[in-house]
């Protein structure tokens, strides 16, 4: 994996406590395009597709930058989130595929009936 510039750790904090990308872009005085695009550089460097695999990168590659104290967007709960969402990803790591079942939920359509009438 590659490493990440100053610019995108700063942003990838951000996002990584929980904060959109236009509270993103408002706390460090940046376009929301800007902090989009780099959003996109840094998952295509880390080949992540989810913003709850940057905050697990984050909290591992990065435990300096996460602490409460300086949780940028002053919200403890986003914190206890972001702590509880690496526990399950740890959790889901432990037990094996082939134990995990996948549940998925058939579409049914519902056919519309037409009736006509006659007068």
């Amino acid at each position: 994996m590659s490493t990440l510039t100053d610019r995108e750790i700063e942003i990838a904090e951000y996002i990584a406590w929980g904060a959109s990308v236009d509270e993103t872009a408002d706390k460090l005085g940046r376009s929301p395009y800007t902090v989009k695009n780099t959003l996109r550089n840094i998952y295509a460097k880390l080949h992540f597709n989810k913003s709850t695999e940057l905050a697990a990168y984050m909290f591992v590659k990065h435990p300096e930058r996460m602490i409460i104290e300086n949780d940028k967007i002053g919200n403890v709960k986003r914190a206890i989130s972001a702590i509880t969402m690496i526990a399950l990803i740890f959790l889901q790591l432990l037990v094996q595929p082939a134990d995990m079942m996948r549940v998925r939920r058939a579409r049914t359509r519902t056919a519309r009936r037409m009736e006509y009438v006659e007068e």
